[in-house]
């Protein structure tokens, strides 16, 4: 709980220190004042906001299922 508490009390000093330097015009300012910023927004700084996981929402076959189907039909190992 202490852990807890103190952990947030540091995300919102972050939060206020964000805010006072300016929030999201400065941050969108500074990524705009160099092709080196834009790249550190893109590559550092937003994909922290992305899911852990992608869901993959098609169906991929499973490789080993299309092998274990195709000796079922045909009785024999492939190559034989």
């Amino acid at each position: 709980m202490l852990i807890s508490l103190h952990k947030q009390a540091i995300e919102q000093a972050i939060e206020q220190a964000a805010e006072n330097l300016g929030g999201h015009a400065r941050l969108a300012a500074w990524a705009q004042e160099s092709p080196e910023n834009e790249r550190a927004f893109w590559t550092s700084i937003y994909p922290k906001l992305l899911p852990l996981q992608a869901r993959v929402t098609h169906d991929v076959p499973d490789p080993m299922a299309e092998l274990f189907d195709y000796v079922a039909k045909h009785g024999r190992r492939i190559g034989e």
